[in-house]
């Protein structure tokens, strides 16, 4: 017996004898909304999580003889001028 679904617009063919019972999650979605999170591209306030508290606790950046420092001032993260798709 075969099973058939959909996965996106794509039709799936299920060769198993049990049907499936669990949905499959879409995992590009989840991906994207991780990254998205991370990013904080709709949050105006980024002072404590996502990608900036990993520039925070890199920097400041010194050198062997603490002669030269790198310091992270801020970020400012924007749409894309060229997208590729």
């Amino acid at each position: 017996m075969l099973n058939t679904l959909y996965s996106g617009n794509r039709l799936r063919v299920d060769f198993s004898k049990t049907p499936q019972e669990i949905e499959v999650p879409n995992l590009l979605q989840l991906q994207q909304s991780s990254y998205d999170k991370f990013l904080m591209l709709e949050d105006k306030d980024r002072a404590d999580s996502g990608i900036e508290k990993v520039f925070q606790s890199v920097f400041p950046i010194h050198d062997t003889q603490n002669r030269l420092t790198v310091e992270y001032i801020g970020s400012e993260v924007g749409k894309p001028k060229i997208y590729c798709s």
